[in-house]
């Protein structure tokens, strides 16, 4: 077993970045569903179904996109952060072990 001296900033922060990413993809598609869900047992008016259809279907597309993006920009800074903490500080007490 080798031990991990100091971690590399941009391939943890992206590690932590896609990670963040990916949950944010499941996320915001379990939260599109759910309101789906919730605006089909409510009904809504047959003159205005077109209109909702459509409104929600943007709104949903634009909030899994940004969800995305803003995991991975989040997840990215704060592996940076980590990375960071870890190699000025944690090192001495720490140790992360790898094959």
């Amino acid at each position: 077993m080798k031990e991990i001296e100091k971690l590399d900033y941009v391939s943890f922060g992206l590690v932590m970045g896609i990670i963040q990413a990916i949950l944010g993809l499941i996320g915001s598609i379990l939260g599109v569903a759910l309101i789906s869900a919730m605006l089909s047992v409510i009904g809504i008016p047959p003159q205005y179904a077109g209109f909702v259809a459509s409104y929600l279907a943007a709104i949903g597309i634009g909030w899994i996109i940004l969800s995305v993006v803003l995991g991975f920009i989040g997840g990215f800074i704060l592996g940076l952060i980590i990375a960071l903490i870890y190699n000025l500080f944690l090192h001495k007490y720490i140790k992360i072990k790898a094959e």
